[in-house]
């Protein structure tokens, strides 16, 4: 996304619907913590590469949760 981060368009997207699940995934770790996306109001974080199974099993876990 090059105007914003994961971390903005999330701030963004729950301002209009603040209960939609968000999944954060990334590999710029450096750049957020896990503590800050979840501060944020993001469900689940993820690190890139992440494995189809892990990927797959974070969605069920997010979708189950809301």
């Amino acid at each position: 996304m090059p105007h914003l981060s994961g971390v903005e368009l999330s701030r963004e997207v729950l301002k209009i619907k603040s209960t939609i699940p968000i999944i954060l995934c990334t590999g710029y770790s450096s750049v957020v913590s896990e503590e800050d996306a979840m501060a944020v109001g993001i469900k689940k974080y993820a690190t890139k590469p992440v494995e189809l199974k892990e990927l797959a099993r974070i969605v069920r876990q997010v979708l189950d949760e809301s």
